[in-house]
């Protein structure tokens, strides 16, 4: 069973999704619907609440909720390396794709947007920090206003 959990941010509404005591889903939502929540997700979910908190303050939260990432091991690979984008800092597709390339081999910078488009965890994995090589903001699963802002209040 799954625990859902809203989250009224500064940008809007976010669900948050957990199962077996990990977060598996954050997302803005356009619509709410009924919450439910079971004892072994809620303090999951109250981890990631105090970590929305202290993100929307302004600050680095400096501790993750418990997570669980589930996609192709290209896309993990993709993921841990947003993981490791320092807060207000940003890398762009081609940097990703260099840094996952193997033996000389090039990496797509459009597979690794793919990857980066299909994060199950926005924010907490901080696909908003992957940019254009241009310095333009490129795609955002909620937008190019939402991407914008989150960038500025890192800043």
């Amino acid at each position: 069973m799954e625990s859902v959990r809203f989250y009224d941010s500064p940008l809007g509404t976010v669900r948050l999704v957990c199962k077996n005591g990990s977060l598996t889903e954050l997302a803005f939502a356009e619509r709410r619907e009924a919450e439910s929540v079971s004892e072994v997700d809620e303090d999951t979910l109250s981890d990631t609440v105090r970590w929305l908190d202290i993100y929307f303050s302004g600050r680095e939260p400096g501790f993750l909720p418990e997570m669980c990432l589930r996609g192709t091991d290209f896309q993990q690979r993709v993921w841990n390396l947003l993981s490791a984008i320092p807060y207000g800092e940003t890398r762009s597709y081609g940097d990703i794709a260099r840094e996952l390339a193997e033996d000389g081999r090039r990496m797509s910078a459009q597979a690794v947007g793919n990857a980066v488009g299909s994060n199950p965890i926005a924010i907490i994995i901080p696909c908003h920090r992957v940019i254009k090589a241009d310095g333009s903001l490129g795609g955002y699963a909620f937008g190019p206003e939402i991407k914008k802002r989150l960038l500025e209040l890192e800043r």
